[in-house]
């Protein structure tokens, strides 16, 4: 039962006590009338005092019922709602009656302990609904997040999956290294065709890899912490690096490898991948390129030397040939069968050089006498094209260590270049230079100088930065390719530089002796 039908069950019985109490007292004074005359002042007493307390009871009832229990009422009926997630009751913030001790909605006075009780309860409801709607708006961010990140991974598994399939298919041989243990984390058929599948076990692994020699090409074997993948590892990246594989079954398996480092957000290394291409077939066709070049250049050679020998014979003899227009014409085919001639050594010595057959026989060497054989050699092509040569040569020089004919060779290309593209009247200016571990020798003309962009084309083979002045002054584009393969191989470096309408120079270094 609850506590208001008990407060109008107690104001009933009130009631009746006091109708009963009157009846009795009535029926007492309408039965005894002497009774009445006696008490006729006192009866009135009787029956305003009880009747008194009943309003007076009844009153403090229905206000302590307006007071205590229909708010109580009204907070058990608010929590229902709020129970059922009905908020409506409940406002959305305190009103200004509120702020003045009286709450808007319930017209209950916020300074007793009921009003209190309600204010609180009113916050609280609030609160939670406040933090229901955050709950339910975090639930959608979090549903939308889940979203995004199934479509993304959907799509990184889709390029993973594409990205296998292209590795796959791809005639490079590609591994992906670990960085921890080093062991292959991804490799792809190329690369399981040349290395197979390495053990799982470390220590099987180990032994796995050193049945394996890689030889260099230079014919020396690389150590393992020397392989591309090692070199790769510790943050080096290698490019293009030629090596015979002997695998333990004793095939062998010629590559160009690769590798570079893999490296997180934070610069660190995470692994490296390495690539390897297998170059048999290619060298294949090197090998019958240079016996193609090598039978070619030999038959040609030998009628053309025949030829030389024979023009020169008749020229030298002048009754032999006494006409001037005919000795013209035995000039011009002279002249012709020696350029056909250096052709063919261009030619066998870019096949040499790439082939690695080039041999040198360095020893120390007097570079001044070199320039003079030299500028002895050219002296009458300079004074044809009215071009002076020039040497700038300090004295008490120290040696330099070198094959004197490739010296020799590779000073020729780069002298007669410039004498060839050098305006009439100019000078060529040989300089040598002697510094702390090697000479620097030049060569610089002072002709119409070569366009920046073009520099970087003068060393590549069959490079003619300006194709039509090549083919009116002679050349093949070999001259320059070979010399710096020769001076490489002496271990020096060639440089150019030039500026337009003032020259060019070319620049070379040599070890000292």
């Amino acid at each position: 039962m609850s506590i208001r039908s008990r407060v109008f069950g107690a104001l009933i019985v009130l009631i009746a006590l006091a109708v009963a109490e009157i009846g009795v007292i009535t029926y007492m004074f309408t039965s005894d009338p002497g009774l009445r005359d006696r008490f006729s002042a006192e009866w009135l007493a009787l029956i305003a005092i009880p009747l008194l307390a009943i309003i007076v009871s009844a009153a403090l009832i229905v206000s302590a019922k307006r007071a205590l229990f229909d708010p109580l009422r009204a907070i058990a009926d608010r929590a229902e709602q709020v129970e059922k997630g009905d908020y409506s009751s409940i406002g959305e913030a305190p009103h200004d009656d509120a702020r003045d001790g009286l709450d808007a909605h319930n017209g209950v006075d916020e300074r007793d302990e009921i009003g209190a009780l309600e204010h609180a309860f009113a916050s609280m409801a609030r609160a939670v609904q406040t933090r229901e709607r955050d709950l339910a708006a975090a639930l959608a961010d979090a549903h939308q997040l889940a979203h995004r990140i199934a479509d993304s991974q959907r799509e990184a598994e889709a390029a993973h999956s594409e990205l296998l399939a292209t590795l796959e298919t791809s005639p490079a041989a590609l591994m992906i290294l670990d960085e921890m243990d080093g062991r292959v984390r991804l490799q792809n058929r190329a690369a399981v065709d040349i290395f197979g599948i390495e053990p799982r076990d470390p220590a099987l692994r180990r032994q796995y890899w050193a049945r394996f020699r890689m030889i260099g090409k230079d014919g020396q074997v690389v150590p393992p912490m020397e392989w591309v993948s090692s070199r790769a590892l510790h943050g080096e990246e290698v490019s293009g690096q030629e090596l015979d594989v002997h695998h333990p079954d004793g095939n062998v398996h010629a590559i160009l490898a690769s590798g570079a480092p893999l490296r997180n957000d934070l610069g660190h290394i995470v692994g490296a991948v390495v690539a390897f291409q297998d170059i048999a077939r290619l060298r294949e066709v090197d090998r019958l390129k240079d016996e193609f070049i090598s039978i070619v250049s030999h038959e040609l050679r030998t009628p053309l030397t025949a030829i030389r020998g024979s023009v020169q014979l008749v020229l030298s003899d002048h009754d032999a040939v006494p006409d001037d227009e005919h000795r013209q014409l035995l000039d011009i085919a002279l002249n012709n069968c020696e350029r056909l001639i250096r052709i063919i050594n261009d030619i066998l010595d870019v096949s040499k050089i790439e082939a690695g057959r080039m041999m040198l026989h360095p020893r120390p060497q007097h570079m001044p006498d070199l320039v003079a054989q030299v500028v002895d050699a050219l002296e009458t092509t300079a004074r044809t094209a009215e071009v002076t040569l020039a040497t700038v040569i300090p004295p008490e020089l120290p040696m330099v260590m070198a094959d004197a004919d490739r010296i020799v060779q590779a000073l020729m290309n780069l002298v007669s270049n410039a004498i060839k593209f050098a305006p009439r009247g100019s000078t060529v200016t040989i300089t040598l230079a002697p510094l702390a571990t090697e000479m620097r020798i030049g060569v610089e003309d002072q002709g119409e100088g070569i366009a920046p962009e073009h520099l970087g084309l003068l060393f590549q083979k069959f490079q003619q930065v300006d194709s039509s002045a090549s083919r009116r002054k002679g050349g093949t584009g070999l001259g320059l390719a070979i010399t710096k393969a020769l001076v490489e191989q002496h271990g020096g470096r060639i440089v150019v530089e030039s500026e337009m309408g003032r020259g060019t120079r070319f620049t070379f270094t040599l070890p000292l002796a």
